[in-house]
């Protein structure tokens, strides 16, 4: 239980009290923005449907995905399939990585899209371009999401074990069946490099 906003005693948020014993990364560094291009505005979206808004400070997860489809099928058309064939606000990704390394935000942080079921409220969507139970990600590709992620966790205060595959929270094969014996530890260790951790 926790002090909430209105000096009510609450639940504390999903995973915080397991988060708090791991290590945290520590602030500073000089780990910058990765680079990448804003969309959150240019997605297609729902004409009436809002996704719920979110404190920063709620945000205990960093959850990585995969599109599933070819890796062209670029981010207008994940966000379209979200609104017209899920029916969701907008899309479920705050963030997309393509193949070659471009990153591009989907969503504000303080948004709590649909993309890990009852995590959303807590978690951070992050989807790799490509089918990846069929390949594993491009090398340019798994820099690119270290880096992002890794900004993420000194952003938020978030430990390295706060970054998990979308199977680890939910019953899925998402983002590949490879991802927690191969290249999950790779993605682990990328981002300890960025955060200059032993």
């Amino acid at each position: 239980l926790e002090l909430g906003a209105d000096d009510r005693v609450v639940p504390r948020p999903l995973g915080a009290l397991a988060l708090a014993r791991e290590h945290v990364a520590p602030p500073g560094g000089d780990v910058g923005w990765p680079p990448m291009i804003d969309r959150s505005d240019a997605l297609p979206c729902h004409a009436t449907l809002r996704y719920p808004q979110r404190p920063l400070a709620q945000i205990r997860y960093l959850v990585v995905h995969h599109s599933g489809a070819a890796a062209r099928v670029d981010a207008s058309d994940i966000a379209a399939e979200h609104v017209q064939i899920n029916g969701w606000p907008g899309m479920g990704y705050h963030f997309v990585i393509g193949p070659g390394g471009l990153v591009e935000q989907c969503q504000d942080l303080t948004v709590s899209s649909h993309h890990a079921a009852q995590f959303n409220p807590v978690a951070v969507g992050i989807a790799l371009l490509g089918d990846l139970r069929l390949t594993r990600p491009d090398p340019r590709q798994l820099d690119a999401a270290a880096r992002l992620l890794a900004w993420l966790c000194l952003q938020l205060g978030l430990p390295r074990q706060a970054i998990r595959g979308h199977g680890e929270l939910v019953s899925t094969d998402c983002p590949g069946p490879d991802f927690l014996k191969r290249w999950k530890p790779q993605l682990l260790d990328l981002v300890g490099v960025h955060l200059r951790l032993p």
